[in-house]
């Protein structure tokens, strides 16, 4: 595919300049495992598509080792969800399924190859990606929903919860949560889902330290 190309499937997928898509990217661990986690992305010039994990994630470190890792393209919360807790057993859920670095279940995937990095600040870096393939499956037409939206919203809200209790900002941690209860109030307006009462333990759980 050609660059024009290249550029047009970004565009159709959502991935324009200054504006930040949500996705779960996958990498590599070293024992050849594979490591999801939901990050937003960015892209840069042309066609460089980036990445700024914090510098206590997996995938800040296995990018140190490895170049290679997946975006993938999911619109459904619950995964977001599961990847961003791996170690938080959520019964009923469908779990997201895995060959190689990608999510079987995700609507796309870009595969990328690390071109180089720079250090932000102290917490975080960033990553440049060559994009070395996009994979499209055919995807049936489906409605907006507000509450799905806000839910998405509300994990990553919570991730960057658990980050800065972790790294004791815990006055960002205290906007995380009131920006994840914002969320939540949408949630419980426009939809029901058992994954924002899954997130509520694990907020009540870490308002502990707050």
């Amino acid at each position: 595919m050609s660059s024009a190309g290249i550029s047009g499937v970004l565009e159709k997928l959502g991935f324009k300049k200054s504006r930040l898509v949500e996705t779960i990217v996958t990498t590599l661990n070293p024992d050849g495992t594979v490591n999801p986690a939901p990050m937003g992305i960015s892209r840069g010039e042309g066609l460089i598509l980036i990445i700024k994990p914090f510098k206590t994630s997996n995938t800040y470190r296995n990018l140190l080792k490895h170049p290679i890792a997946c975006i993938n393209i999911t619109s459904v919360p619950s995964f977001y969800l599961q990847t961003a807790f791996k170690d938080t057993q959520f019964i009923g859920l469908h779990q997201p399924r895995f060959n190689g670095v990608r999510m079987e279940q995700a609507d796309a995937y870009i595969i990328l190859k690390k071109i180089d990095d720079k250090k932000l600040d102290e917490s975080r870096v960033e990553f440049h990606f060559d994009i070395q393939g996009i994979e499209r499956k055919n995807l049936e037409p489906k409605a907006f929903s507000r509450g799905d939206a806000s839910l998405v919203d509300a994990i990553i809200h919570i991730t960057r919860l658990e980050a800065f209790i972790n790294q004791g900002k815990l006055d960002d941690a205290r906007k995380a949560r009131e920006r994840f209860y914002l969320c939540k109030e949408v949630v419980n307006r426009v939809s029901k889902s058992e994954v924002i009462l899954e997130l509520s333990k694990l907020v009540d759980e870490w308002s502990i330290h707050l």
